[in-house]
């Protein structure tokens, strides 16, 4: 009823101002007796008592309702709960796509399954490839996300190999996609079948570890 609408939204809101860190709640009110639907009408002041820390669970509560002449003692139960924030698409996003900051925003729902596997911090999607196809509004998933792909299998990379101060070049052929730090197998291409792993550094750009091993040659 009208009654129970207008304290809960009372309640999630003195909530919010205790919690301090502007993430909404939500209260779902049950009253003691049954009271008047007109009760809570425009202009009358409203006071909890009894509520004065953010915690989530059942209270029981009093409601005092001044209408300026008296105070009517409201006592009523309240299950509390924090709202959880997900990053969302605003859009639908496709495959292959850099997430931009005008791309996501933030909602707030009332649960999510898999909590630990949902993006809820807009700095965490942003500059993140999606890895598959996302509608707007569907909460995004780390799972879905991944590093910005700065090779791609078979593109011709410039391979780096450092030993102290001496560093080397020389073309080849990546064998599999790689992100920033991920280590990639890449073949000389030369007819050698010389094949070794490497880290990738920057667009088509890798380099051999010192301790790196090859699976047959040697690079020179």
């Amino acid at each position: 009823g009208a009654v129970q609408r207008r304290l809960a939204e009372i309640v999630a809101q003195k909530l919010q101002f205790l919690s301090g860190d502007g993430c909404p709640w939500k209260a779902d009110v049950k009253l003691v007796a049954r009271l008047p639907a007109d009760l809570l009408e425009e202009g009358s002041s409203v006071t909890v008592e009894a509520l004065r820390e953010a915690s989530e669970g059942t209270h029981q509560l009093v409601a005092c309702v001044s209408d300026g002449r008296e105070v009517t003692r409201v006592a009523f139960e309240a299950r509390t709960r924090k709202l959880v924030s997900v990053v969302v698409p605003v859009r639908a996003l496709e495959r292959g796509e850099l997430i931009r900051a005008s791309d996501v925003a933030l909602r707030y729902v009332d649960k999510v399954s898999e909590s630990g596997a949902v993006v809820q911090r807009l700095e965490d999607a942003v500059g993140r490839q999606i890895r598959q196809g996302v509608s707007a509004d569907q909460p995004l998933n780390a799972r879905s996300l991944q590093q910005p792909l700065l090779v791609r299998k078979r593109d011709e990379v410039d391979v780096w190999v450092r030993c102290g101060g001496i560093q080397a070049r020389r073309r080849a052929v990546a064998l599999s996609d790689g992100a920033r730090g991920d280590m990639i197998t890449v073949d000389t291409n030369d007819g050698s079948k010389t094949q070794f792993n490497a880290r990738v550094v920057d667009i088509r750009q890798v380099e051999v570890l010192p301790n790196s091993t090859s699976v047959g040659g040697q690079l020179d």
